[in-house]
């Protein structure tokens, strides 16, 4: 009985440290709130919004406490005209909390944002998912008077879009604009359209490879995330968003310890995946160099002779 009395205890402070330590961040982060409204300079923008941005990589975040730090974001990044900031923030937002009766609205909102910033064919793809997801609401109509009457449909105005991008690139070295072109309508889509899985995760695994070609792996990391947390149960693209997680964090981000996790991960849920020898190989000789990983190969083939 002694025993759980002390459990107890130690539980009791680490949440009561924990506490404090949420307690102390939240003073820090109204403060740097307060100054930026003060004073609505870049330097306090910048160390505002970079605390927020800390703030939400805190996995242990209240669903509530997040999404008013998202609101945030939003709200100071559109104070500074900063779009590119209110449009990452709104993704996260929309992405997020998808059922809030708020999100016709929010699509709507980014919309426009990315009309402001020259991507037009991403708020044409948001346009017509409001249409196709919130037929009854205001935004409704407020996208159909918006979108053009000839619009083809989200899937087939991809097709065009991914047949422009193949026009434009050789094959050694895919158009830069249309790559991010293609990308963007991918996380577009994604957001106005979530339940149509049988276009969104080949578009978020998709623009997760095109981002590896254009040397931005972080967003090819991001897309792989997204296709994991909201479409894991999918029988393709479940099990490849796990494996490509892990190849972006040994190549691209060289975090060996993150690869490590997912292809451990991969090999787990997946022992009779047709990549699951690729990830079992690839977990054995992390870390090593090429040459390394050669000289291995060679030793067990000769012992195998």
């Amino acid at each position: 009985m002694r025993y759980l009395y002390i459990i107890a205890g130690v539980l009791l402070i680490s949440l009561m440290y924990h506490c404090k330590a949420e307690q102390k961040q939240d003073i820090e982060l109204q403060t740097l709130e307060k100054a930026f409204y003060e004073d609505q300079d870049w330097e306090s923008y910048n160390l505002y919004i970079g605390k927020i941005k800390e703030r939400l990589e805190n996995v242990e975040l209240s669903a509530e406490r997040r999404k008013k730090l998202l609101l945030d974001g939003i709200k100071a990044a559109e104070t500074m005209r900063n779009f590119p900031d209110a449009v990452h923030f709104q993704i996260a937002l929309i992405r997020d909390y998808y059922d809030d009766p708020e999100t016709p609205d929010r699509l709507f909102h980014l919309a426009n944002l990315y009309n402001g910033l020259g991507e037009k064919e991403a708020a044409a793809i948001i346009l017509a998912g409001i249409i196709e997801s919130f037929p009854n609401t205001p935004e409704a109509e407020k996208a159909r008077n918006a979108l053009a009457p000839d619009f083809p449909g989200i899937a087939a105005y991809i097709d065009t879009l991914k047949l422009r991008f193949t026009e434009q690139s050789t094959d050694d070295r895919p158009n830069l604009e249309w790559t991010k072109i293609i990308m963007t309508a991918a996380e577009a889509a994604a957001l106005a359209v979530p339940h149509d899985t049988s276009l969104v995760p080949d578009l978020l695994f998709n623009a997760s490879l095109l981002g590896q070609n254009i040397d931005a792996p972080q967003r090819s990391l991001e897309l792989c995330k997204w296709l994991y947390d909201k479409y894991a149960d999918h029988p393709k693209y479940g099990p490849l968003s796990v494996f490509y997680m892990g190849v972006i964090y040994e190549n691209e981000i060289e975090d060996t310890a993150k690869a490590r996790k997912y292809y451990a991960e991969f090999i787990e849920k997946y022992p009779n995946h047709p990549l699951a020898d690729d990830a079992k190989f690839l977990l054995e000789h992390l870390g090593k160099s090429e040459e390394e990983v050669l000289k291995e190969i060679i030793e067990k083939k000769k012992k195998q002779q």
